[in-house]
């Protein structure tokens, strides 16, 4: 049996009920969200390993954060870069910008550290879809699920120095359960579902797509 080595529900403030519901790990940082703080607004605590331990350093939240957004509910760290969803976001049943669609809605937040402390970069919003907590993020990509397929961002100076911009959606027919990122590599697995093969994992390689949009 592998034994515990820290309990870290001591280290956040009484009364987060959801803490731990989603967390994401790399190298010394780890980040556990609670997405019961301030009336379901939802929060993110970082954590860095020093001299054994886990200890907090920061405590985020959305710029313009507000109830029920749900903060947190998706986290991926990359190097110096973190991504947080915050799915229930203006989420609206029908959009009158999106005609034929429903439950549109949902953002992520980019994060970046900076001299050690995490400063929130840029927010990507929804564009006529219903952002789900499937997330993760390799440096140069960002890749989010949906109600309906997948939505990627690409790391570009387009927009300014080094933001994400959308780059392209997978099919909509296809609706993972996870997405994992390495690269210019993204996996959606569709998981058991009687619409999909069994255990069905989409394999996309990014940058070959990219070359194929600059020809």
């Amino acid at each position: 049996m592998v034994k515990t080595g820290q309990t870290l529900s001591d280290s956040v403030p009484p009364g987060l009920t959801s803490f731990g519901g989603t967390e994401a790990a790399e190298g010394d940082t780890l980040a556990i969200a609670d997405v019961s703080y301030n009336n379901e607004q939802g929060t993110v605590f970082v954590y860095t390993h020093e001299h054994g331990q886990w200890v907090q350093k920061q405590q985020l939240v959305a710029a313009d954060g507000a109830s029920a957004d749900v903060f947190g509910d998706g986290i991926a760290i990359s190097g110096d870069l973190m991504a947080i969803t915050a799915s229930g976001r203006n989420l609206r049943y029908e959009d009158p910008n999106c005609p034929g669609t429903y439950y549109t809605g949902g953002s992520v937040y980019v994060f970046k550290r900076i001299e050690g402390v995490w400063k929130q970069q840029e927010e990507l919003n929804a564009q006529c879809v219903s952002y789900g907590v499937q997330v993760d993020i390799s440096r140069e990509w960002l890749a989010l699920g949906t109600g309906g397929g997948g939505i990627v961002f690409h790391r570009t100076r387009e927009k300014g120095p080094n933001m994400f911009v959308t780059f392209g959606q997978t099919d909509p027919t296809i609706i993972g359960f996870t997405m994992k990122m390495s690269g210019h590599t993204m996996a959606i697995g569709t998981g058991v579902d009687e619409e999909f093969p069994p255990g069905a994992v989409y394999v996309y390689d990014l940058e070959a797509k990219e070359k194929d949009k600059d020809d």
